[in-house]
This record gives structure tokens, sequence and C-alpha cells, in this order.
């Protein structure tokens, strides 16, 4: 349940190099912090190419999600946005941007990179009032 806890919110998809970097990293963080909910929304190929194609359904966006998934210890949840973007849109479309949201909705911390929350940026949420602070 995501209620009165905060969220790891982190864009990405398969062939985003940033992205696919950061998987390990952010995958120790969602296991050092329990207490927050860590969610991936997949979004539209940053490189489409032979490898895997641009999504022209969304049954190609799941089919990617989930060979990234096999592919990856990507064990946090994945979220599909819709084919339009309406979610990326909406948090501003910067690739691979994270943002940490506290236990009352609010974004505390926005980042261009996740690199920035593997550096310990990620636990900020927890001088915001939050459930165990």
């Amino acid at each position: 349940m995501i209620q009165d806890r905060p969220v790891v919110l982190e864009f990405g998809s398969y062939t985003c190099p940033i992205f696919c970097a950061h998987i390990g990293p952010m995958e120790v963080g969602a296991q050092h912090h329990p207490e927050a909910v860590f969610l991936v929304i997949y979004i539209r190929e940053a490189h489409p190419g032979e490898a895997v194609t641009e999504h022209r359904t969304v049954d190609d966006k799941r089919r990617a999600a989930l060979r990234r998934r096999a592919d990856e210890p990507l064990r946090r949840t994945v979220l599909l946005d819709d084919l339009g973007g309406t979610v990326h849109r909406a948090y501003g479309q910067a690739w691979d941007s994270a943002y940490v949201i506290d236990h009352n909705g609010i974004v505390i911390l926005h980042q261009a990179w996740t690199n920035a929350l593997r550096r310990g940026g990620g636990v900020e949420y927890r001088a915001s009032g939050a459930p165990g602070s």
C-alpha cells in the first residue's frame, strides 16, 4: 500500500543506457529502504532500433518491459505509461529522471539522473516527517 509511505518514482526504458546502468544501484536502494515504495514508469524507448523497436501498441511496450526485467535484476514494480506518454509528460518528460514523493504526496526531491539517488539523495524524504523519521 502506498498511502502514508514515501515513493521513489523513476522513469526509464530498455534502450536508455543511463536507466539500465542504474538498475542495480536503485535495486540496492530499494532493499535498504523498505519503508518507501519504489516504482519504475516504463516510458517510450530512448533509442529504438533493431533490437527493441518503437512501441506501436501497449503490448509492444509490455514485451519490452518484461524483457528488461528478464535481462536485469529489476525487482521493483514496473508500471507502463500509455503510448502518448501521459505520465511522463506530467512529470516533465526528462529521460531517466527520478522523484521522491513524501507520504503527503509532495515532491520533495527531483533529480534529472537517478545516479543522484544512488549517492544518497533518495533518503531525503526521512527529513520530511515521513513515517520512520
